[in-house]
């Protein structure tokens, strides 16, 4: 199967639906994507790690994080070209984190 390449550039989400959010923040893809996250709220990630993005102050998922999410949540591959400081790095991470975390389950001794 081919690798969905998105490219983005930086924009506010707001109530448009997906496919006007991603022509706004020029996401593009040879590929159906799903819907992106565009509010903390709706990522499927453990509340401690949605706190700590309240407590840094973020308002919603950069459009790389809105989009890659749902992306590799789904176990798809992603090639995302976007400028340093995107967000690339936690919209990749985030979802293997969360996978090990739901998969590996830990005891009182390795935990």
């Amino acid at each position: 199967p081919a690798v969905p390449e998105i490219a983005l550039a930086e924009a506010a989400p707001s109530a448009e639906s997906a496919d006007a959010w991603r022509a706004k923040h020029l996401i593009e893809s040879s590929e159906a994507l799903p819907d992106p996250v565009r509010a903390f709220s709706d990522a499927p990630f453990d509340t401690r790690i949605l706190q700590q993005f309240q407590k840094l102050g973020w308002t919603e998922p950069s459009p790389v994080q809105a989009q890659a999410w749902p992306i590799a949540m789904g176990g798809r591959d992603i090639i995302a070209v976007a400028k340093t400081g995107s967000g690339k790095t936690l919209g990749f991470l985030l979802p293997i984190f969360h996978r090990v975390r739901d998969e590996l389950p830990l005891d009182a001794m390795t935990g």
